[in-house]
């Protein structure tokens, strides 16, 4: 099954749409013309639901927070964690929301290196080298010069 969003009246640039058929559902930030295609499998193969639920989403507030700032954890150890974010809202309000963040099985997260800058321009160094050497760089020009 296919829908179609062909134009809304009073929606937010910023809005998503939900649509739920069924067991399925499908978000997308609203554009007119896109498509949600809903494929069914099992029992609902070839029917089409009763009801579709169609909910509209628009952001209320925001905040970025960075998983390693809220908790250090030992090698391989499993992280138990709760905190109090507070997000900004957009109508002037602080929302407060309590998280329980749990990671198991020894999983990296706040412990996981970044890469260096450094070692990122050592690598783009290196890919422009290869290729400059084994000529792949003229090749890759001249093909462009072609179009």
């Amino acid at each position: 099954m296919d829908i179609v969003l062909t134009h809304a009246h009073n929606l937010s640039d910023k809005s998503y749409i939900s649509i739920r058929a069924g067991d399925v559902r499908k978000q997308l930030q609203y554009k007119a013309g896109q498509e949600l295609h809903f494929d069914f499998k099992g029992a609902q193969v070839n029917t089409v639901p009763k009801y579709l639920v169609v909910d509209v989403f628009e952001k209320v507030g925001s905040a970025q927070v960075r998983s390693a700032d809220l908790a250090t954890k030992a090698d391989g150890a499993d992280l138990d964690f709760q905190s109090t974010v507070s997000i900004p809202n957009v109508g002037g309000n602080t929302i407060k929301l309590d998280m329980h963040l749990q990671t198991k099985d020894g999983c990296s997260g706040s412990n996981a290196r970044p890469v260096s800058k450094l070692s990122r321009h050592q690598a783009a160094l290196d890919a422009r080298n290869y290729l400059e050497g084994n000529g792949v760089q003229k090749m890759l020009q001249d093909m462009v010069h072609e179009v």
